[in-house]
Order: C-alpha cells, then structure tokens, then sequence
C-alpha cells in the first residue's frame, strides 16, 4: 500500500485525512503495526485509483490474511512475527 500511495504521491497525512483515521493508523498500517478492515482497504483502494478486479482481490486477500494472521496471534499468544519475514511475504507475492 505504501507504494500505491507514494507511486500517485500522496503523503500519509494526506491518506489518513482522506480517510477520517488518524495518522498513526496510516502509518502503523504500512509498517505492518496495524491491520486495516475491509472497509478501509476499500477506501484506500479507491483513493489510490485501483479498479482493476484481479489488483483489488490480490490486495484483499493480503490485508485478509494479515488479519487472520493478527487474529490467530491474539487468540492464542502467539509470539510476534518478525517484520522483514511479513515484508519478505509481501514482496514475493509481488513478484
């Protein structure tokens, strides 16, 4: 999503004033310290102009499953994942 917001040049503040979330939340997000739901995904999708089907469920699906992924964390106390192993994840399903 960070790519998607800095590719039309948006600046955080700017994202999160767009979408009524404080700054932090924007910010947090992109760094994999918040998961967004899916209503502000779509929001963000919207704002950073993706439309394309195929586009908008690849990233669905990644917010889905980081939300599964923070769910089973907190049900079970599971230790926290490493941040450089979720932005390895990320950057091979964009390869």
């Amino acid at each position: 999503m960070r790519e998607l917001r800095e590719d039309r040049g948006f600046t955080l503040r700017y994202v999160s004033e767009r979408l009524g979330l404080a700054y932090a939340e924007v910010k947090a997000f992109e760094h994999g310290g918040r998961v967004f739901q899916h209503g502000e995904v779509i929001g963000l999708l919207d704002l950073y102009g993706v439309y394309e089907t195929g586009e908008r469920e690849r990233l669905f699906a990644l917010a889905r499953d980081t939300f599964r992924m923070s769910r089973w964390e907190n049900d079970f106390d599971a230790p926290q994942l490493d941040t450089s192993l979720l932005d390895s994840l990320w950057l091979e399903s964009m390869a």
